[in-house]
């Protein structure tokens, strides 16, 4: 068999219901020289036997077998018998979408790139929205270090950089790949993305299993080591050592949208009192079009069935109330900025109840 040009880590942990697509994904591109590598972390839903026989029927799929350790510590085990040129990152519920292998081997090709960033859709079942799309350019690091730029499956990796760097950091409990890709961004990595959109990344509309402040501790961590000298880098290494990002304004971003989570899982008090608590200590001053970032990926930003709206009116509305007024902001000025923060909400749902035109119509009038 020939070397493998893309080496793909899926980590898996009880994902019976998607492994299967994950695999098949990768078994009907049309770029063939590739390994897949199946990180089964521990599972007790039957996707390892899924796993060992989805390898018994393609010699390019191997399945390593652990314990429940985490997603950083497969992702390493993956990294750590990788063959290929360079690292794919396939989480076990999403999906490569056809021709991805053939773009971004096209683009090894032109640019010698160390790091490529291809486009990617989410999806919900069967069902493709909300895509994210690139033009073909060499990105600047400080895009990189000011936010993540997509999720892992839409990168790929030269395998000598991966081994530069070092591993995925088990230590973080969240935002373990942005940690990871800020670090080819301190290197001076050329970093390409691309116009084509390789990946389905699926939407998971349920926020409730999230744990904000998990979060805003792992985005507070990744932000800090983003903007100084990285231990984790080696001490002979050529470090990008000065970064014009605004620290303070982008951990600002990150609060908003872990309080937006906070708020839809119907905890306006604590996310009001934690917010209060993070602008003493940043000195912040919110101004309205900040609030727009509560609702993300994260909560609620992709709610547009009828059933999910209808939710979002009669359960989020409250809590948003709430929260603002715990602020001290007035109820006309609570109004207008959760008019404002729901409304692709309500145009979708004057699209629903009365059709495009007239729909389209009422949005504008009632703009």
């Amino acid at each position: 068999m020939d070397k493998p040009v893309f080496s793909i880590i899926c980590p898996c942990y009880n994902q019976i219901d998607f492994l299967e697509d994950a695999v098949h994904s990768v078994l009907s591109q049309g770029f063939n020289r590739w390994e897949l590598i199946i990180l089964n972390d521990g599972s007790t839903d039957g996707s390892d036997r899924l796993a060992d026989e989805l390898a018994r029927k393609d010699l390019r799929i191997r399945v390593i077998h652990q314990s429940n350790q985490g997603l950083s510590s497969a992702r390493n085990i993956g990294l750590a018998v990788a063959k290929g040129d360079f690292i794919g990152f396939l989480d076990s519920d999403d999906i490569y979408l056809a021709g991805a292998f053939q773009a971004v081997f096209s683009q090894i090709s032109k640019s010698n790139a160390d790091l490529i960033i291809g486009g990617y859709s989410y999806f919900k079942g069967k069902d493709f929205f909300h895509t994210h799309q690139f033009t073909v350019s060499k990105l600047s690091p400080e895009f990189l270090l000011r936010t993540n730029q997509a999720p892992p499956i839409a990168h790929f990796l030269k395998h000598s950089v991966a081994k530069s760097i070092g591993d995925f950091d088990t230590s973080l409990k969240s935002c373990e790949d942005w940690e990871y890709w800020t670090r080819v961004a301190k290197k001076g990595f050329k970093i390409i993305t691309i116009p084509e959109v390789i990946a389905g990344y699926r939407y998971v509309p349920n926020s409730m299993s999230r744990q904000p402040k998990v979060m805003y501790q792992a985005l507070s961590e990744v932000n800090r080591r983003a903007h100084c000298n990285d231990s984790q880098l080696s001490e002979n290494s050529t470090e990008i050592a000065h970064h014009s990002a605004d620290i303070s304004e982008i951990q600002k971003n990150h609060l908003i949208r872990c309080l937006g989570v906070l708020i839809h899982q119907g905890k306006a008090n604590e996310a009001s009192a934690w917010y209060q608590e993070e602008v003493v200590k940043w000195n912040w001053v919110l101004e309205d079009k900040d609030w727009l970032g509560l609702s993300s990926p994260l909560s609620w930003r992709y709610f547009f069935d009828q059933d999910e709206i209808k939710t979002i009116f009669q359960k989020l509305l409250p809590e948003l109330r709430i929260f603002f007024y715990e602020l001290g902001y007035s109820p006309s000025k609570t109004s207008k900025l959760i008019s404002e923060i729901l409304r692709p909400q309500r145009y979708r749902l004057n699209h629903i109840r009365y059709g495009k035109l007239l729909g389209a119509l009422i949005n504008r009038i009632f703009k």
